[in-house]
């Protein structure tokens, strides 16, 4: 309900993905499509989500598309030490217990894919304007 799906229109190019595509990190979950740069238009909205955003809008995804959303560290924004354990961008899992168990176990794949459904807490309006 408070997804956003997006279908991917550009990726940026980030060293940290060089590094995950050579190995250089221990990074063994392949195939992988990595990029956490990701500049898109919205397909489609959860019913939570169609108040912040709207089919057609322009976003921006970063590193990140899940974390638990309720412990002291993601209240105070700081998804990236969520105490559950945050849900990164490509090369992660998705985890149990965070509102996503139908896709428990799947791997999450970056911005060098098609389209991506994050939740909306982890998509960015980009300003009109901008391509």
């Amino acid at each position: 309900p408070e997804d956003v799906a997006i279908d991917i229109v550009y990726c940026g190019m980030c060293h940290s993905d060089l590094h995950t595509i050579n190995g250089d990190w221990g990074n063994d979950k392949y195939p992988l499509a990595p990029g956490h740069e990701i500049a898109g238009v919205v397909r489609a909205v959860g019913e939570k989500a169609a108040s912040k955003f709207k089919v057609g809008d322009h976003v921006s995804v970063g590193c990140m598309v899940l974390s638990c959303m309720a412990c002291g560290m993601c209240d105070q924004g700081f998804e990236q030490h969520c105490a559950k354990g945050m849900c990164g961008t490509y090369g992660a899992t998705f985890p149990e217990g965070m509102g996503h168990d139908d896709c428990h176990g799947t791997p999450t794949q970056g911005g060098y894919s098609t389209d991506i459904t994050v939740h909306q807490r982890f998509a960015f309006k980009v300003p009109e304007g901008m391509p």
